[in-house]
């Protein structure tokens, strides 16, 4: 469970310093950063295996399905399983 607070945590820094610091060097918030990596993953499970949603939910991090569709598709566009029908190669 990959978190600010965790981060923050491993390496004994507050979490205002690591935002601020993160920010600054990749033009991007730590939150941000860490959702488009677990987005980037689901994309290539939904892609690359059969894999049902909820399994593919906790691999990249969400313990709730549900949740996971939901900011999947405030980022793609769509739903995993759309993003599965549009973008799998045919068998």
């Amino acid at each position: 469970n990959l978190s600010l607070e965790s981060i923050a945590g491993l390496f004994f820094l507050s979490k205002t310093y690591i935002s601020r610091t993160f920010k600054k060097m990749f033009d991007t918030t730590i939150v941000q950063y860490i959702k488009n990596v677990r987005m980037k993953h689901a994309k290539k499970y939904l892609i690359r295996t059969g894999k049902s949603i909820s399994e593919i939910a906790c691999l990249v991090g969400y313990e709730d399905e549900k949740y996971f569709s939901r900011v999947f598709k405030e980022s793609e566009g769509m739903s995993p399983n759309e993003y599965r029908r549009q973008f799998k190669p045919p068998a």
